[in-house]
């Protein structure tokens, strides 16, 4: 499969039906369960969903949440990408990002960040951003003070007392 795009140590690429399983062992570490929304503790039924985020988001929207997969040795090790949400009303394209926790501390979260914001502005035409995160989720507040996203405002966001993070592309 073809990348979206790569940095030093990454390849960011579509999932396919072959990296569900470890995507799901990778989703139900407890402490980034914790921080995602929707998720459902029955094997099967998460993995049925995310099949169905792979046969339909991709092709329709022509971005979403992408695997990242060390350059080394093709290992999965996080997703990152965008997706179209609604917040307070608004329509906005949202970086979501999450790593395993095996891999926390090394920048890889930023990394494809970066790619991903800069693969949404050239290829894209997105010229604003914005991310959604949890206020007790400093690694992902530090990740996006890193890319240079500003902080707008508290809200309440999926059940969560949330920040609400933007960037101009």
């Amino acid at each position: 499969m073809n990348p979206i795009t790569t940095t030093n140590n990454l390849i960011i690429r579509e999932l396919t039906e072959n990296d569900i399983d470890t995507m799901y062992s990778i989703c139900s570490q407890p402490a980034i369960q914790e921080f995602i929304d929707g998720f459902d503790d029955e094997p099967e039924v998460e993995k049925a969903k995310l099949a169905a985020y792979i046969q339909f988001a991709y092709p329709f929207y022509g971005f979403g949440l992408w695997g990242v997969f060390l350059k080394e040795n093709g290992q999965l090790i996080g997703r990152c990408g965008i997706e179209s949400q609604m917040v307070e009303d608004e329509c906005e394209i949202m970086l979501s990002y999450y790593m395993d926790s095996a891999f926390w501390g090394r920048g890889y979260a930023t990394e494809s960040c970066h790619a991903v914001l800069e693969y949404a502005r050239d290829e894209l035409d997105i010229h604003r951003v914005v991310a959604v995160i949890d206020k007790r989720n400093s690694a992902s507040r530090r990740v996006a003070e890193k890319l240079s996203m500003k902080e707008e405002h508290e809200l309440f966001y999926h059940n969560r007392d949330s920040l609400l993070y933007s960037i101009s592309l």
